[in-house]
């Protein structure tokens, strides 16, 4: 669960259903919450909204 900026409260998959990142873990950014893993982002009714990748988890490669 989580809250948006929006003040309500959605409640979606605990992991990403991508590698399986725990979101509780994640960031909330407006009313989507970003896997903490690869960035991917999701929207209150657990769809996947955007699919990047967060550069910094390679930045010790």
């Amino acid at each position: 669960m989580y809250r948006g900026e929006d003040g309500r409260t959605y409640a979606i998959n605990a992991y990403c259903s991508h590698r399986g990142a725990d979101l509780s873990l994640g960031t909330c950014s407006g009313n989507q919450v970003m896997c903490p893993y690869h960035g991917w982002q999701f929207e209150g009714n657990g769809r996947c909204a955007r699919q990047t990748m967060k550069l910094e988890a390679f930045s010790t490669m």
